[in-house]
């Protein structure tokens, strides 16, 4: 998931269950604690401002944003459904987080064999960041091996403009590669004297 703009990683099952109540919770605070402190780090120093677009989930999707499927097109060879998410006019943003996601336009490949998003873009359409207008993010997956969806491209074409004599453009590019599939082994052991054993 997204967390204050950033990735992040929650344990929500071990061993294909899900955890249990206290782990659940134990789960729950370092995450509540991880966005405290991005948002504190966030918000110091002169030049400080993160653009978080990345997770306009399904909820958010279906409340600010018109959808609609605009065609199909193939990517990395396989047809996907493209789906265009447009902000809706009358949505007011309820923090920082909605604010971003609200002055973009998306769109989602979705891939007709799987139903997994193939490719993901979007366009920054509004002006309320330092991010301008035609500023794009682009990320491609791809399924590796016939087994897992993965990301396999990333791109970002930005301009931006900070307090109206800093400006700059660019664009950023990486690709993944040479996926490799492992397997963990693990022996628990425990010695007698410290399980309560003679």
């Amino acid at each position: 998931m997204f967390l204050e703009g950033e990735q992040y990683k929650k344990l929500v099952a071990r061993s294909g269950q899900p955890l249990n109540t206290a782990e659940q919770a134990k789960e729950e605070k370092k995450l509540q604690e991880e966005a405290k402190a991005r948002r504190k780090k966030r918000g110091s120093g002169l030049f400080t401002r993160t653009f978080s677009i990345g997770s306009a989930d399904d909820a958010m999707l279906f409340t600010h944003f018109e959808n609609r499927i605009v065609g199909e097109e193939e990517v990395n060879g396989r047809r996907a459904w493209v789906i265009e998410s447009v902000p809706k006019a009358d949505r007011k943003p309820a923090n920082d987080h909605e604010r971003d996601v609200l002055s973009t336009r998306q769109k989602r490949w979705v891939d007709q064999a799987d139903y997994n998003e193939a490719r993901w873009q979007a366009v920054v359409v509004g002006d309320k960041s330092p991010l301008k207008p035609g500023t794009t993010f682009t990320i491609e997956f791809a399924k590796i091996n016939d087994d897992a969806w993965l990301g396999t491209f990333l791109s970002i074409d930005f301009r931006m403009e900070m307090m109206k004599f800093i400006k700059g453009a660019g664009r950023q590019e990486s690709r993944f590669s040479k996926f490799q599939k492992f397997d963990v082994q693990s022996t628990i052991t425990v010695d007698a004297g410290t399980a309560g054993g003679k």
